[in-house]
This record gives C-alpha cells, sequence and structure tokens, in this order.
C-alpha cells in the first residue's frame, strides 16, 4: 500500500512454526467493500488515503503517528476504493497499519472515518486462517487480500521467507 507500485502478489514459505499461534489471518478486500453498509459506502465515496511505512512509526496494531514519522518513509495516495487492475473488482484499499489519514479531511474526521472503517474491518470474520507448519508455502493476491499475523508466545520461534510479485504497470 505505501510503494508507488502496489505488490500485485505475495508468497510465504514457513522454515519455523510456532506451535500455538502465528497464523497469517487473510481478509478479502473486495467481499468488504461489496457486503460495506450503504451509509458508510457513501462516506469513502472519492476519497483517498495515504499509506505509510517507517521502521521507527509503524508499530504493533495502531495507525503510524504522522508526527513521529522520518523524512525518510514510503508513503504512497490511493483511492480508499481501489479498483483491482486485472479483474476490476472494487477493494477497500485502507490497513490499520499503513494507512495514516483521508486526503482533503481535517485530522479529526480523517481519524474518525478510519475508525468506522477499521471498526468495521474488525467486526468481519477472517477469509481464511493459515496454521503454519514448516515447509507450507502461500501466494496470494495481496490486492484482493489483506493479511495479518496472529500473535504468537515470545517463547517460541516464528521464521518464513518473502517473496514479494510485483504489479506490472502498463
Amino acid at each position: 500500500m505505501f510503494l508507488d507500485t502496489p505488490l500485485k502478489g505475495i508468497s510465504l514459505y514457513s522454515i519455523e512454526a510456532p506451535e500455538h499461534g502465528g497464523e497469517t489471518r487473510f481478509l478479502n478486500a473486495a467481499r468488504a467493500f461489496r457486503d460495506m453498509p450503504e451509509s458508510l459506502k457513501k462516506r469513502i465515496e472519492g476519497l483517498s488515503a495515504r499509506h505509510v511505512y517507517d521502521y521507527n512509526a509503524n508499530r504493533g496494531d495502531a495507525r503510524p503517528d504522522p508526527s513521529k514519522l522520518s523524512d525518510k518513509v514510503d508513503t504512497s495516495v490511493y483511492p480508499v476504493v481501489w479498483v483491482h487492475p486485472e479483474s476490476g473488482t472494487p477493494l477497500l484499499y485502507i490497513s490499520k497499519l499503513f494507512t495514516t489519514e483521508v486526503i482533503g479531511l481535517s485530522r479529526e474526521e480523517s481519524d474518525k472515518l478510519l475508525d468506522d472503517l477499521f471498526a468495521y474491518l474488525d467486526s468481519i470474520p477472517d477469509e481464511y486462517a493459515h496454521k503454519w507448519r514448516p515447509g507450507d508455502l502461500i501466494i496470494w493476491d495481496n490486492l484482493h487480500l489483506q493479511h495479518a499475523r496472529a500473535d504468537f508466545p515470545e517463547t517460541e520461534r516464528r521464521a518464513l521467507r518473502r517473496v514479494p510479485i510485483a504489479l506490472k504497470v502498463a
């Protein structure tokens, strides 16, 4: 989300997996938009959002604080409802970890709208949750599916290798 050209896909390969927790959870962004209440769809119509990755500010499961961003952040702006470049499917294109603001709204309005959108996303059950075993490989459409890691005990190890798949831009 924070790159100039979003990743088309991602693959993860498991080297070590915890006994408890550590699953990768997936949420279908197309279904999230399709099933969204009409009142929320109207609020986001035509809006764009800034997405940021900053090693200093992206921590935990909260939005990065714009006041704590370094001057070397990766940042991009995309429509909140982005159309998949291959399927033509509208997607809800926001992330609790990367989306910092809705462009053109005051900080208060932006925070309120993002809080409402993230509450909606949190109310949706996972499309799929993968319990890792060493040797597992998963490849997914990174535009249609949002992903997140479930917590696991700090006494256990989780080691995955990630390979990004670039989006071909015409």
